[in-house]
This record gives C-alpha cells, structure tokens and sequence, in this order.
C-alpha cells in the first residue's frame, strides 16, 4: 500500500500570530457534570496504575510503564514522566472513533525530539491508527509546529503540520482537536468523480490565562478513517512506531493535566472560552 504526504486544505484562514502567553490565572477545572466521556484530573500520587474517571461513567485510563504526580498542575496536581513511548496512559474506548469527537488536554515544556508525542487514536505499535498529534523540537528561533497524522483505510496516510509558533517555557497550553466528518469528493481511476466520507478537524492551542481560545490549524483528510478493533485505543503521553514511517515512535517530554474526552460531541467556540476561564 501506498504511503502520501499531503498539503492540507485548510477549513478556515490561518491565524499567524504567535501565541503569547498570558500571565497565569487558575484554570477552570471540569467538574465531571459536562456530559463528557472522561475526564482524567491528574491529581493522584504515589506508585501510579490507575487514573481515576471524575466524569462519573467509570472510564479509567490504565498507567502504562512509570509516571509520576507533580503538585502544581493547571488545576491540583499533574503527570510527569512522559519521558519514553512506554510511559503513557490508555483507555479502550469499545468503539471505533466516530464521526464527531473532541479532545482536550493541557500540556506543560515538551521535549526536544524532533517528534514529541501528545496522543494517539489507534494501535500504539504497528497496526490501525486513525489519528496520531505530536510537537515538533524547537527550531533555532525556539519556535515549533504541531502535526496530525491521518491514516485512512485504503492504507495511505497525510501529515497536517502547523505554521511555526513560540511555545514558552513553564507555561501550561491547552490543546484541543475537534474532528467531525465531511464529504470528500475524488476521482477514481477511470476519471468518474465519486464521493466518500472524510475528516474534518480544528486544532487550538491556547496559553493558561486566556479568555478565548485560540485556533492553531485544521485541514480536510483524504477518504474515509480506518477501523477494526485496532482503532478503539486511546492513548497519552507517547507511542512506539506505527506500520507507516509518518507514525513516528516518541513520546511527550513534559507534563500532562486535565484530560478531557468527549466522544460523539463537537464542543462550540462559546463552550471552549467557557472551559478556559476561572
């Protein structure tokens, strides 16, 4: 099967200015009433096997390999350890990835590997992965770019990377992808123009502080998502290497807090502002 590179047509202009960081106010914390899939809080301490589900539906996530609580998390405490592709936590959704989801997740100093994982949806080794986010090192301006890594079912994959902008140093980001799926139209190989199910996706980053939520990129994948079982993982902190060179094996660096997964929904602009503020 064919492994493509793809330009991304993105679904709304560019915003080119750098993120600046805002000076740090308390983050609003989820109270697990939102109506969302998970919510992982990062708080407990101590030896680590298992992240408590504070949305009320028992959702766990599994610590894989060594991690560790820090005390000044975004909100309470924070996981740090993040430092190898076996240090992660997991969730087996029990479903495959459907066609409206949204994550969110804040994240603190990512590493210096030309590829930091941030999360995975999919098989963590060489299997299905419908969607792999990850951050670039630092280039010589200290600026990186965000990536996501699409792999649909005819087995062919695109990368979607960001313009370069200035991650700064000790402060919290909140990253959120919003997914929901779109008609794509393409030829097929007699030239008859056809139309199959596709993805479209909304990348923010936005600096703890914020009161608005601040859109990174967003593009539209090629054809439909993959599936099989394989695909219902949910992963974060890291992943060892995919079946195409595109799903890069690493891991995040830094520090993780507030997971939030909301499988099945879109959150609106006014619902993300409403998520950054005290």
């Amino acid at each position: 099967m064919k492994t493509v590179r793809s330009t991304p047509r993105f679904l709304f202009p560019f915003l080119l200015a750098a993120i600046v960081p805002v000076t740090a106010l308390p983050a609003f914390a989820y109270t697990g009433g939102e109506g969302m899939t998970l919510l992982w809080k990062c708080d407990e301490t101590g030896a680590l096997a298992q992240v408590a589900d504070a949305s009320g539906n028992g959702n766990a996530g599994t610590v894989n390999g060594t991690l560790a609580g820090t005390a000044d998390g975004v909100s309470g405490g924070a996981f740090t350890g993040f430092t190898s592709a076996a240090n992660t936590v997991s969730f087996e959704t029990g479903q495959e990835w459907p066609a409206r989801f949204t994550l969110q997740l804040w994240l603190r100093n990512p590493g210096n590997a030309a590829a930091n994982v941030i999360a995975v949806g999919g098989a963590t080794k060489n299997a299905n992965r419908p969607w792999q986010l990850q951050v670039s090192a630092p280039d010589v301006a200290g600026n990186r770019t965000l990536a996501l890594v699409y792999q649909s079912w005819i087995g062919t994959t695109q990368t979607f990377t960001s313009e370069p902008f200035k991650w700064e140093r000790d402060t919290w980001y909140q990253l959120t992808l919003a997914w929901s799926s779109t008609q794509v139209r393409y030829k097929d190989k007699d030239g008859k123009e056809k139309v199959e199910t596709g993805v479209g996706f909304k990348i923010y980053l936005t600096p703890a502080g914020s009161d608005e939520a601040n859109f990174l990129f967003g593009g539209t994948t090629a054809r439909a998502r993959c599936g099989g079982k394989a695909t219902q993982l949910f992963t974060v902190g890291g992943a060892g290497r995919g079946y195409y060179k595109e799903q890069v094996a690493g891991s995040f660096g830094g520090d993780i807090d507030e997971v939030v997964l909301w499988l099945g929904k879109i959150l609106t602009d006014a619902q993300l502002n409403a998520g950054l503020k005290p």
